[in-house]
């Protein structure tokens, strides 16, 4: 009785669940994607938009973890010796630099796969 009820409210709460015998697996339903609605005269510009969001977060992460490994290497540096921080200063930095050029350097192509991918360049390139 105290499985009936339950598939009950399972069913109420999520109606794609279909109804299962005890003792069977349940079955899966998968809902198709649904597609991004534009107005017809702001899909360009909205799709640029996020291609450019897109890219400043990438900018913003690589800064983040630029940061995150100077800040650890110089801790490591400090503990190991006296002043260590001031004396691995240009190390530590390079690192972090390193770091964060190898993130960044991903956003120039991403900008430009992006201008890539509009609807407008595709019929240029075609024709």
């Amino acid at each position: 009785m105290a499985v009936n009820q339950n598939q009950k409210e399972t069913e109420r709460q999520n109606p794609d669940v279909a109804q299962t015998i005890p003792g069977q697996s349940t079955p899966i339903v998968v809902k198709p994607k649904k597609k991004k609605k534009y107005s017809r005269n702001l899909r360009t510009i909205q799709e640029l938009e996020k291609g450019w969001t897109d890219s400043a977060r990438r900018v913003a992460k690589a800064v983040k973890e630029g940061f995150d490994t100077y800040t650890d290497e110089r801790d490591k540096s400090a503990k190991k010796r006296r002043d260590g921080a001031m004396r691995d200063l240009l190390r530590n930095q390079s690192k972090a630099v390193r770091k964060t050029l190898s993130i960044a350097a991903e956003v120039p192509a991403d900008i430009m796969d992006t201008i890539a991918d509009l609807k407008v360049v595709r019929r240029l390139t075609r024709s």
